[in-house]
């Protein structure tokens, strides 16, 4: 290779081009499906629009058909949406669209119409189909579980009501049982939950709660699967504060544990109800992952085994069928979305993988060191490890000064109880090759770390997570020389939803410490996230801030009343037709921050929701963020596919550029 080319940080010509970053057909599998007789159900998202496309194929054929749909596949269950297709064989599957659901057997089609409701997270078993439905024609809106007759389309019978939400009704193997889970707020889905059966062969609308024993008990259980033989049934809780897996048998009433691993959660913060799929059981073997490694567990023998799978290091969406085929979702350093199928005896297929990871390994994308960093608590002194991935720059052509330090971006996730893996993003790629270091924090209140560090979060929403990425500024400017060094006058932060908040916290707290910041579908107005309209996370605010009853502590959060405090130049991003955050939120800010002549600018996206989908969205935020931090950091933008070589996208105003300019001289 040729001797790189020395350039200021953060202005290297990309050697890729940014649609790279929207590249190939696909951007995603969303859902992924085996059914028992063999047949692999994968839905893909589009690059261009986001919509979903399903296709199937058999294990062992050549490759995946589409399925030809009528309709969107889509639902709307809390906002976030629930699991929309599921499937029995190659001949039968369901699939939801807007207050729809639509049942396809051996080629004969029924739908089921359900006016101003939200139904998701399907099960099958013979004539009925079972979903969770969200009714939307009362305000807030109610949860229940429904059964729906093949025979008989306008046939719906009510079997559970009365709690605010409802996931997973999974029937038994033999059709006589259903289990279900539910939840009262403030809980959310990884919160405390029970687990209830129901016997089919009796009364429908009656069922038993078998977890918690205890009905005082803060457990929370999800993942509920039946064992093949119908007597008992395998669920994930956090009884002993990681998310462990266990067997539930319903004759004895007997509990155990069947697969742990130290310090590692086998489960996951639900977003989407159904979503679910973090291990997979048949007669043999019980399948899970963890600490980037998939291990499978001889049921009678109890051995554990793992799975070596060179170039991923995360697998979801795990399914095994009656034969010991195991197929799974993966993503790995330089790995997007990929479908693996595992044989009995361990060898493996690529099943499908959303883009060629060929390029992107031969450019020397995909190194990462994982950090770790003590902070202490402001209020108890209390010292927890908080965990963050650093990606220093990557270039083959280009480089930095010698005597320089390269400028850091950090990231904070949505949630807040989302994390943060080491798998491949586009976007972490895209802003590496320009020059700058990535480091991607998994804060107080994320999940991995066990419920104790996930509830850490709760009562300190704005601060404990805030204090956790401020923190990481001076431990990898001064970390010692195990790091690579970032220059602490040259930092970035980025945030979406609950980062964006924390984003906002951030600048407000620090305005000292960020050059500037983007913010996509962020909020500064507390109050207003306690709309009946979005009941999701209606009582979710109370448990992140603080009772209602408390009116100091919500005045001290909100961020309405200080947005005078943030100096630091931000760009600000925002879907029109989002259902969870009102993009009002983001006027509010940027006519607060124009209004106090800090650099700034908006983007409001029309069809865009929480969460940007279409090709020409995403491939606009990011071209805006990179040159709005160009101009802070005051370099001139590396060439790129969608820029004329050496132009930026114009920012909002002449005004603004000037400010930003003097900005990157301080």
């Amino acid at each position: 290779m040729s001797q790189k080319q020395v350039k200021p940080f953060g202005s290297w010509d990309f050697s890729l081009p940014t649609s790279f970053v929207t590249s190939g057909e696909f951007k995603g599998f969303p859902e992924l499906q085996l059914t028992q007789d063999g047949t692999v159900y994968l839905l893909k998202q589009l690059s261009s629009n986001g919509s979903r496309v399903l296709f199937r194929k058999t294990l062992g054929s050549s490759d995946f058909e589409r399925v030809p749909v009528e309709d969107k596949i889509k639902n709307g269950v809390n906002a976030y949406g629930a699991l929309s297709v599921f499937a029995r064989s190659k001949d039968e599957f369901v699939y939801t669209s807007p207050s729809k659901i639509t049942w396809v057997r051996h080629g004969e089609k029924r739908s089921f119409q359900a006016e101003k409701k939200e139904l998701g997270d399907l099960n099958i078993y013979k004539d009925h189909v079972y979903a969770l439905v969200e009714d939307k024609n009362v305000r807030p809106s109610t949860q229940s579980i429904a059964r729906f007759d093949f025979n008989n389309p306008e046939d719906e019978l009510t079997i559970a009501e009365g709690y605010d939400f409802y996931a997973s009704p999974r029937v038994s193997p033999d059709g006589q049982y259903l289990l279900y889970t539910g939840w009262n707020d403030p809980n959310m889905p990884w919160d405390a939950t029970t687990v209830h059966l129901v016997d089919l062969n009796k009364n429908p609308k009656t069922s038993i709660r078998v977890l918690p024993h205890d009905e005082k008990a803060l457990t929370n259980y999800q993942a509920i699967q039946w064992a093949p033989d119908s007597k008992s049934f395998y669920f994930i809780s956090d009884h002993e504060d990681s998310w462990i897996i266990y067997n539930y048998n319903i004759e004895n009433n007997f509990i155990h544990r069947v697969a742990s691993v130290h310090g590692a959660d086998l489960g996951d913060a639900i977003w989407q109800i159904g979503d679910d799929k973090f291990y997979a059981v048949n007669e043999n073997y019980v399948i899970y992952s963890a600490n980037e490694v998939l291990f499978k567990k001889n049921v009678k023998t109890e051995e554990v085994s793992s799975i070596e799978i060179p170039g991923f290091n995360t697998f979801n969406k795990i399914f095994i069928d009656s034969n010991d085929n195991v197929v799974c979702l993966a993503q790995g350093p330089v790995k997007g979305d990929t479908v693996l199928h595992i044989t009995q005896d361990n060898h493996l297929h690529i099943l499908d993988q959303a883009y060629d990871s060929t390029v992107l390994e031969e450019y020397g994308f995909g190194e990462y060191k994982l950090l770790n960093y003590d902070v202490f608590d402001e209020k108890t002194g209390e010292k927890f490890v908080i965990s963050g991935y650093f990606y220093s720059p990557v270039n083959p052509h280009f480089e930095g000064p010698p005597d320089e330090k390269p400028p850091v971006i950090l990231m904070a996730h949505g949630g807040p109880t989302a994390q943060t893996k080491p798998t491949f993003d586009k976007k972490k790629a895209f802003y590496q090759s320009k020059g700058f270091a990535i480091f991607d924090i998994n804060y107080r209140g994320s999940t991995g770390k066990g419920r104790y560090f996930r509830d850490a979060l709760y009562g300190k929403f704005g601060q404990a997570d805030v204090q956790d990425v401020c923190d990481s500024i001076k431990f990898l400017s001064e970390g010692g020389p195990a790091l690579e060094f970032i220059n602490p006058d040259k930092v970035f932060i980025t945030g979406g939803s609950a980062g964006g908040y924390l984003l906002l916290r951030a600048l407000a707290r620090n305005p000292e410490a960020f050059r500037a910041g983007a913010c996509s579908y962020g909020f500064c107005d507390i109050y207003a996230l306690c709309s009946e309209d979005h009941k999701f996370e209606y009582a979710y605010n109370y448990a992140l801030i603080s009772p209602k009853e408390d009116s100091k502590t919500w005045e001290e959060r909100n961020m309405t009343d200080k947005l005078d405090r943030i100096k630091t130049p931000l760009m600000l991003f925002h879907g029109k037709e989002d259902p969870v955050v009102p993009y009002a939120q983001s006027i509010s800010i940027y006519e607060a921050l124009k209004k106090n002549n800090i650099p700034t600018g908006l983007e409001l996206f029309e069809g865009e929701g929480h969460g940007f989908r279409s090709k020409p969205v995403i491939e606009k935020v990011l071209d805006t963020t990179y040159n709005f931090f160009c101009e802070a950091l005051g370099v001139t933008p590396g060439k790129s596919e969608a820029l004329p070589p050496g132009k930026s996208i114009k920012l909002p105003n002449q005004a603004v550029r000037l400010a930003l300019k003097a900005v990157a001289k301080i």
